[in-house]
């Protein structure tokens, strides 16, 4: 039997989305088990303190997803029915953008202001993922 190459590009970046929430700011990284339009829940920790804060995940990762760039984003595009998914989601829910080449993350808030109407779907930027991510909507 054959593994698709897209499955485990999927799988890597998932994997190293994980290990950037978890090491890098040290929160909490909870793989959904059923995928439908999150991949996973992250809950924020403040010192060794968990602030009773979630957010949704929807991580992307392969080299498609960077054919579109600016000088300062990426620009990812997306489907009607998940931007709606997600803007009536209850967890403020970040696309997370992964480059497997260089390691590095790539994340933005979905919200109304920044999800640009296409005709056929939807776009928005996103920025690098710093480290610290604030500017999250709850």
């Amino acid at each position: 039997m054959e593994v698709p190459g897209s499955h485990l590009t999927d799988r890597a970046g998932v994997a190293a989305v994980s290990k950037k929430f978890t090491e890098e700011l040290g929160w909490l990284f909870r793989e959904q088990s059923s995928d439908f339009g999150v991949d996973a829940q992250v809950a924020t920790v403040e010192g060794t303190s968990l602030t009773g804060k979630l957010l949704g995940l929807q991580i992307k990762s392969g080299e498609s997803f960077f054919n579109e760039r600016t000088t300062d984003s990426i620009i990812y595009r997306g489907d009607k029915k998940h931007l709606q998914y997600w803007l009536t989601h209850k967890l403020p829910i970040l696309i997370v953008l992964y480059d497997l080449a260089s390691d590095t993350a790539y994340w933005e808030q979905v919200t109304e202001q920044r999800a640009i109407d296409t005709g056929k779907g939807w776009k928005n930027g996103n920025t690098r993922f710093t480290g610290a991510l604030s500017g999250i909507e709850s």
